[in-house]
């Protein structure tokens, strides 16, 4: 049994719950300007400094949604790389004897299933 597999199958997991939470803040983060925008829209301000606020927050939200796109797009090419390498790796720990263990490793929750 290649233990070696297992920790690099958990560490993807944690890298890639890791990320999640990244995305989850910015997230929460464009939602946030997002009630600014329209607060601002609504607000009493004059029409000159209401556009330049809007302006300067329609910039944030962009900002934060290419952030977001850019997380989820690693997010997808790691989390593919990691459960290519991590199967075969653990396919090969697992036919070390008598070819007959099977070792599963659960990538969205983390847990290992270990035969021997």
């Amino acid at each position: 049994m290649n233990i070696s597999s297992v920790v690099t199958a958990l560490s993807s997991n944690s890298t890639y719950n890791s990320s999640n939470t990244d995305i989850a803040s910015l997230e929460k983060q464009l939602m946030n300007l997002q009630k600014q925008l329209t607060e601002e829209a609504q607000s009493k301000d004059d029409e000159k400094t209401k556009q330049a606020k809007i302006e300067a927050l329609r910039a944030q939200i962009e900002m934060i949604e290419a952030q977001i796109q850019q997380k989820m797009a690693a997010n997808s090419k790691k989390d593919s790389a990691t459960q290519q390498k991590s199967s075969s790796e653990i396919t090969d720990a697992g036919n070390t004897d008598t070819g007959e263990q099977s070792n599963k490793v659960d990538m969205s929750t983390g847990s290992v299933d270990v035969k021997v």
